[in-house]
């Protein structure tokens, strides 16, 4: 009778035993198990299915659990999207959410505090997301990115991150301020900007930017063309307008890439010696697609620190106006002979008594009086010798090169 009781006993453990793993392989199968698993796991987020491809690995676990509509997610939990799927995740009581696009994979690091007083640390791995962080209600709050490239922390404000295959990243802001640090650089990106930086390099330069295409853009640059009838050289200078201090010239020819535009429309924005600057497209046809290019405001200025050298070391002096004629005599009633162009370089032959006028050689051989102030003078012009107009040789006028644009009221001097 026991050994009957006995199997009888050891028969109903076993069916017990059998369904128990029957419902273990369910809740498995189903992730209801995983979310047993972590129930000591604070939730803090909603997820929301924007468009199906999104998963879910909870925190501590390996295995990438499919949802549908919703779920709620915790500190340690990973989101990602496949090549269609698109979500948003809502943190409780702050006013703040991050929307993934597909492809993209984000994990919650950290949260803490309640609606009035938290921190929130977050991880985008791969992807884009978009942020829209408000409600801020004290100053003690504190919304932290994590990414491959940089670190980025924000109060009440909106902006996008990229992060690429290889780890380099990319912050767009659209609303507030973003405070964007990597390799000990550091920079506050205002509204409208976007930096970049790869995996264990320095941010970039801040530029204009109000979608990746346009950082992009501005960092690496529009295939371009630069074509002229004339044979000139462009004055480059730390900003968009002939009053900003001129670095250098350049051959049109040599440009095939611009980085920028500013909103006048004529002046472009060039790299040049290891930074950035400035030509003007007044006299030249330019070929290049304006819809791609960033566009900066006129008061702009370049950081004149990233350049190796400045200025032409071997001119003495560099014509500094669109147009400028070159004279017979030192004033403004002496005929004309010729005309040079913008970044022109010149020789100094000399000048008269008040040196407002100087007599040049052009590298063409063209010589005759320009006026100084349209010039910029690389010269100790004290060391220059006087000459009289009865001392001046008096070419015979020549044709000018043609300008391959008209240039605007005002842009011819001398």
């Amino acid at each position: 009778m026991d050994r009957v009781y006995i199997q009888a006993i050891g028969l109903k453990l076993s069916i017990m035993m059998k369904r128990f793993i029957h419902i273990v392989l369910v809740l498995l199968c189903s992730g209801l198990w995983v979310s047993v698993a972590t129930a000591q796991t604070e939730r803090v987020a909603i997820l929301e299915v924007l468009h199906e491809g999104v998963e879910v690995k909870r925190a501590g676990t390996n295995l990438w659990i499919p949802i549908s509509v919703e779920s709620i997610v915790g500190v340690g939990d990973s989101i990602r999207t496949d090549a269609t799927g698109e979500a948003r995740i809502t943190f409780f009581g702050t006013g703040a959410d991050t929307e993934l696009e597909p492809k993209t994979e984000f994990m919650i690091r950290r949260f803490e505090g309640d609606e009035d007083s938290f921190t929130i640390s977050i991880e985008v791995l791969s992807g884009i997301t978009r942020q829209q962080v408000s409600g801020f209600l004290d100053l003690n709050s504190s919304y932290e990115l994590i990414t491959p490239g940089m670190a980025m922390t924000v109060r009440g404000t909106e902006f996008a991150v990229r992060v690429e295959d290889t780890g380099r990243s990319s912050l767009v802001t659209s609303q507030g301020v973003v405070a964007a640090s990597a390799e000990l650089t550091s920079e506050e990106i205002a509204a409208g900007f976007g930096v970049r930086a790869p995996v264990g390099e320095r941010l970039s330069a801040v530029v204009p930017a109000t979608s990746f295409d346009e950082l992009d853009a501005a960092l690496d640059g529009v295939a371009a063309t630069f074509e002229t009838a004339a044979d000139i050289r462009l004055n480059v200078r730390v900003g968009p307008g002939i009053e900003y201090e001129r670095v250098g010239s350049i051959d049109p020819a040599e440009i095939d890439t611009v980085l920028g535009i500013d909103e006048t429309g004529v002046w472009y924005r060039i790299a040049f010696r290891d930074g950035f600057a400035w030509v003007s497209g007044e006299l030249i046809e330019v070929a290049v697609d304006l819809d791609k290019l960033p566009r900066y405001n006129s008061d702009f200025t370049e950081n004149i620190t990233l350049y190796t050298s400045i200025g032409d070391a071997a001119a003495d002096a560099v014509v500094g106006r669109p147009i400028v004629n070159l004279r017979a005599g030192p004033d403004e009633t002496s005929a004309i002979i010729s005309q040079v162009f913008d970044g022109d370089i010149l020789t100094v032959l000399g000048k008269n008594r008040a040196e407002t006028w100087l007599y040049v050689r052009t590298l063409d051989g063209r010589r005759g009086w320009m006026s100084a102030p349209l010039l910029q003078v690389n010269i100790d012009l004290s060391r220059v010798d006087i000459i009289s107009i009865d001392a001046t040789p008096i070419p015979s006028p020549v044709a000018s090169p043609t300008p391959s644009a008209t240039p605007t009221d005002g842009a011819e001097g001398g």
